[in-house]
């Protein structure tokens, strides 16, 4: 999933933010490569696979593997708490 880029689409819905002022894209995808296109204000209703959430405390982390080798994927250390 790393090497997978933005299509044409993808560029298209992230040009159209320049001409909408209140443009705000709600995206059932998971795959970051709204954002990788470079828009911005995105809704992302199933989430991200390239973050996670701590259970414990809430804290979101990158998890830049995915998917990850770890389940639940393990926190990095200077957060709030670390699942193991």
């Amino acid at each position: 999933m790393a090497r997978c880029k933005p299509n044409a689409a993808h560029l298209t819905i992230a040009e159209m933010e320049l001409y909408f002022e209140d443009f705000c894209l709600a995206t059932q995808n998971v795959d970051g490569l709204h954002q990788r296109a470079g828009s911005r204000r995105v809704l992302e209703l199933h989430g991200n696979m390239w973050r996670g959430r701590c259970p414990r405390d809430g804290a979101v982390v990158d998890l830049p593997e995915t998917p990850s080798r770890a389940y639940p994927p393990t926190m990095t250390v200077g957060l709030r708490c670390t699942l193991t």
